[in-house]
């Protein structure tokens, strides 16, 4: 009778959690999606721009599920194949979209499903990681995993929508903690179903994110260097010594890592077309400094003052926006630097048997965190860049700062569930509080039209028989951009196009990405020199069937020889 009340008891406590956690995440994504739940739908994450990119980039993998393309050659670029390397993959979030699409959901509003989806994942993976790794109650990992779901800078990336793939960093960081108990316990089994968890997972992130998927495996470097380190000789005997144990099971995932990276090293290494190299110039200007590193932008809604101030009148304190807008919230930085510290400056918890990994972890967040930072015109990261391999194709550093949260958080969380046990608890109520409402932002982020696009793409009739492939003229709205607006001259007949050839199934000569095909030349189509640099193409690449379609009458031309119509 005792034991059935008290399974009754724990399943009643665990039934209460879960609806907590459920009520919590679902209040968490309404508050970081509200612009998209305000306006019904229309209007969503991301921009006339890279938006509607995402979006051709999901279409294509529903295409490739539906087995009407190859799934290394979205159908831009034409004649170049393997174009998926010009961009990030976004595998993962194509899976998902996929089911949404079967669904009967347009592909704008899939796309945003796809971010909620990706969101909790995040929410769920972090409360479950903090929980298994750092033994958090269930009400700090709760708090953790809300703070890290509202996310300031994450929001205020929600222009590129990959970037939420930092959401699957706390279910590796699972994994791979689960793989290295595996091995502490010389469980071959368990090493390698861990493992090949782990690595397939971060070989499925490679072809959805690269930024958020090196960055995990750079912080992880960095927690490797700095283990082995502290370790002393004594410690690389340790590791080789379990090498040895463990050489069988080393091999088997080593083995399955070649395999899983496979697809990612055939287009994105092997398939390059074209120097995939970032110049250090270009790089370090997206370093941020000392003070970007609590730079959460003029919209943040407790400090969002404070930085527009700074802007304006502390010329020292070198604070970009934007592009550098993706700080710490400035409170969360400050526990952060002070737990960090604490963690450090314990000589107990560097001993094995103790919170070990706990003092590893802090440290590494210390060096990757000076690391990434400048100091005047001088920065760590140049290390990383000339040594890490594909480091030198990272352009925008400061996105680290969506990743390095993540075990900053969680190092808070740890500290203050114990430190707050003797503090007032309205004191607690108070600081937590101030942790979720610092993390809110203003910015109106939700700037992709949907109704408009859907006009724009979905309405594209269906091309004539004899179509083998198509290009686009200007679109209606590229009239309306100011001449000296240039990203209005590249993107919106390019980026329609993409989409368009994903609706129809009709591969486009035009696109635009990350990085472009060497003899890409099809920018400012009003100049009236586009259709001759059109014709100049189709003739080098030997482009049979191509037709014109007019993006303003939306109306095609089948009769297209050497850039002009046929008479």
């Amino acid at each position: 009778m005792k034991d059935a009340r008290l399974f009754f008891l724990h399943y009643r406590c665990v039934g209460t959690k879960n609806v907590a956690a459920l009520f919590v995440a679902l209040i968490a994504i309404l508050v970081f999606f509200r612009q998209q739940f305000l306006s019904q739908f229309g209007y969503l994450s991301g921009d006339r721009f890279d938006g509607v990119i995402e979006v051709a980039l999901l279409e294509h993998w529903f295409n490739v599920l539906k087995g009407v393309s190859v799934w290394s050659s979205p159908s831009y670029f034409f004649s170049y194949e393997k174009t998926l390397t010009y961009n990030d993959g976004y595998f993962l979030y194509g899976l998902v979209y996929s089911v949404f699409r079967c669904f009967s959901f347009d592909p704008f509003v899939s796309s945003e499903l796809v971010n909620i989806v990706f969101k909790l994942i995040g929410f769920f993976g972090f409360l479950e990681a903090s929980r298994r790794i750092l033994n958090l109650s269930f009400g700090w990992a709760l708090l953790g995993a809300a703070i890290f779901t509202l996310s300031n800078c994450s929001f205020v990336r929600g222009v590129h929508a990959q970037l939420y793939s930092v959401s699957l960093a706390p279910i590796e960081a699972l994994l791979v903690f689960k793989l290295y108990k595996a091995f502490v316990a010389s469980s071959r089994l368990q090493q390698l179903m861990w493992g090949g968890f782990s690595i397939a997972l971060f070989s499925a992130w490679m072809m959805t994110s690269i930024y958020m998927a090196w960055f995990f495996a750079f912080f992880a470097l960095v927690v490797l260097i700095i283990h082995l380190a502290i370790g002393g000789m004594s410690g690389i005997k340790r590791l080789i010594r379990t090498i040895a144990e463990n050489k069988i099971s080393i091999i088997s995932l080593l083995t399955m890592t070649a395999v899983s990276l496979m697809p990612f090293v055939d287009v994105y290494v092997l398939g390059q077309i074209g120097e995939k190299r970032r110049s250090w110039k270009e790089v370090a200007s997206s370093i941020p400094s000392i003070f970007d590193s609590i730079n959460v932008g003029s919209y943040n809604l407790l400090f969002g003052g404070v930085i527009s101030s700074a802007q304006k009148w502390c010329p020292i304190c070198d604070i970009g926006d934007p592009g550098r807008d993706i700080g710490f919230a400035p409170i969360m930085f400050l526990l952060a630097g002070f737990v960090i510290a604490e963690i450090i400056g314990r000589k107990s918890l560097r001993a094995p048997e103790k919170n070990y990994f706990l003092y590893v972890i802090a440290s590494a967040c210390l060096v990757a965190w000076l690391l990434s930072i400048k100091f005047g015109s001088y920065s760590g990261w140049k290390i990383i860049y000339r040594s890490l391999p594909g480091a030198s194709g990272l352009r925008v550093v400061s996105r680290f700062y969506l990743f390095l949260p993540v075990p900053a958080i969680g190092l808070v969380m740890w500290w203050l569930s114990r430190a707050s046990q003797g503090w007032p608890q309205p004191i607690v109520v108070v600081l937590c509080g101030l942790l979720i409402v610092e993390e809110i932002n203003l910015s109106p982020t939700a700037a992709l039209d949907r109704y408009a696009e859907m006009k724009r793409t979905m309405s594209a009739p269906k091309p004539p028989a004899e179509c083998r492939s198509f290009f686009t003229t200007a679109t209606i709205d590229q009239s309306l951009m100011p001449s000296s607006f240039n990203v209005g001259h590249l993107y919106p007949h390019n980026v329609d196009a993409m989409l368009i050839a994903e609706l129809l199934n009709l591969p486009t000569i035009n696109g635009f990405a990350s990085f472009n095909p060497p003899d890409w030349d099809f920018g400012y189509p009003s100049k009236s020199d586009y259709e001759a640099r059109i014709a100049n193409y189709a003739k080098r690449h030997n482009v049979i069937g191509l037709c014109r379609l007019n993006l303003t009458t939306m109306r095609w031309d089948s009769h297209w020889e050497d850039g002009q119509p046929a008479l």
